[in-house]
């Protein structure tokens, strides 16, 4: 059984609607576990974080709509024979801004 899947992280996603890309998450996790998937805004506030394979972040932050722009992100996964890795990257978060 080959434990070194690969992970798929796209580099943008915009969260406005149309169903394409509304959501941000980690794609390919199959034998993976998250132990951590936090998402920061551009100030190192938290906008997102969670624990769970199947979360992703919408693109709001407590219900509203968060700013478009870049976010960086912090995951940390770890499978049962490999020992956990950090990934951190730049998140682009585009689409329609919402009004409210």
């Amino acid at each position: 059984m080959d434990y070194n899947t690969h992970e798929r992280i796209p580099s943008a996603f915009s969260p406005n609607g149309d169903g394409l890309n509304d959501v941000f998450r980690i794609e390919g996790i199959t034998y993976q576990v998250i132990k951590k998937f936090v998402i920061y805004n551009k100030f190192g506030q938290i906008v997102f974080s969670t624990y769970n394979n199947n979360n992703g972040w919408d693109g709001t932050q407590n219900g509203k709509p968060c700013d478009m722009g870049t976010y960086y992100y912090l995951i940390k996964v770890a499978c049962r024979t490999v020992a956990a890795r950090h990934i951190k990257e730049i998140l682009h978060r585009s689409g329609m801004q919402h009004q409210g």
